[in-house]
């Protein structure tokens, strides 16, 4: 292979790279999201409780009040699970880009290794085809005198 082809290569690899780095900083901040969502779900409930409490020992509910208050929580109950799965799904999300970027990470390093590797032999090559160059000049400088 080519120290142009693996160049191209790696320009390949270094732009899949970038974009799944971009796509992973846009799956945290969904995460972020709706992880917020979650512990704003779970406080409004917690605070609603409370105070439903706090009425009931101050004998100000009804049963009607009662009978709201249990409605609100099966209500934020299922929006708290539903929550709970969206959470799960982003996070899923997250590992399986991490991984993918993980491993275009380790492609792109693969491929700077060759190129590096590459261009250490074109070096070699280069020294050794001067080397004889010189040498040819010596011997041709030798053999004159």
């Amino acid at each position: 292979m080519t120290r142009q082809r693996v160049e191209k290569v790696l320009e390949m690899k270094a732009f899949e790279k970038d974009l799944l780095e971009m796509a992973l900083l846009r799956s945290v901040k969904e995460l972020d999201e709706e992880t917020a969502k979650l512990r704003s779900l779970e406080q409004s409930l917690a605070k609603t409780t409370a105070e439903f409490e706090r009425q009931c020992c101050e004998g100000r509910a009804d049963f009607l009040a009662l009978d709201l208050f249990h409605e609100y929580i099966l209500q934020m109950t299922r929006r708290i699970d539903a929550q709970h799965e969206a959470v799960a799904d982003k996070n899923i999300t997250v590992e399986d880009i991490k991984g993918c970027f993980l491993d275009a990470h380790k492609e792109k390093r693969l491929v700077e290794l060759l190129h590096g590797r590459l261009a250490h032999l074109e070096m070699k090559h280069c020294a050794r085809e001067e080397q004889k160059e010189m040498d040819s000049h010596y011997n041709s400088r030798r053999l004159r005198r």
